[in-house]
């Protein structure tokens, strides 16, 4: 359901994606070659991840075809209406949540945040403003897409600050670097793997 789902936002947005890559990949060679920085592999696989993550966000959120617009002010209304374990209660339920789970990692990757209520606060004004430009585009206003971003965002939260404890905290430290692009690499090919492409 989700692969499929993944493969066609891809497949939708690749032209334009592979522009802004060959563009943002020019600058940083020519930002390493004038600086002489070294290239840490897994830090530039997150930035280029950010920038899939919100391009593919944006595609999600505006650009699907959607003729309706309503509006739910009733918490737990629309998460509810379909059957408990069903594959739309899932879609609904479980896409919400991992369309923030980025952000919330991503937000605390880059901004080193340390409470939680920094991100719940953020991730409430985005989502919010997320909602009502949908309204505005003949899409849907949904309190419980707001609640389940919200707690998208915070497990992504929990998820950089356990794998910062991890690294940071333990023997992991003395290795951290060869680590974190070794994980970088796994993931890479497992996701290219599980896509198909």
């Amino acid at each position: 359901m989700y692969r499929e789902s993944v493969k066609t936002v891809i497949s939708s947005i690749w032209p334009s994606l592979l522009i802004l890559i060959t563009i943002l990949f020019t600058i940083r060679a020519f930002s390493f070659a004038s600086s002489k920085d070294k290239v840490v592999f897994y830090k530039e696989a997150l930035n280029l991840l950010f920038i899939v993550y919100l391009m593919c966000f944006f595609y999600i959120l505006t650009f699907e075809d959607v003729d309706w617009s309503t509006a739910n002010i009733i918490p737990f209304k629309e998460m509810f209406r379909f059957s408990l374990g069903s594959k739309m209660f899932f879609k609904n339920v479980f896409g919400n949540i991992i369309l923030f789970l980025p952000y919330g990692f991503f937000l605390s990757y880059f901004v080193k945040l340390k409470k939680v209520k920094i991100i719940f606060a953020l991730s409430l004004f985005v989502s919010f403003i997320v909602e009502i430009i949908q309204y505005r585009i003949g899409r849907v206003f949904d309190v419980d897409d707001i609640l389940l971003n919200i707690l998208g965002a915070i497990i992504g939260y929990y998820i950089y600050r356990l794998v910062a404890y991890l690294l940071n905290e333990t023997r992991l430290n003395r290795k951290k670097e060869f680590i974190c692009n070794l994980v970088t690499l796994i993931l890479a090919v497992a996701a290219v793997l599980y896509l198909g492409v």
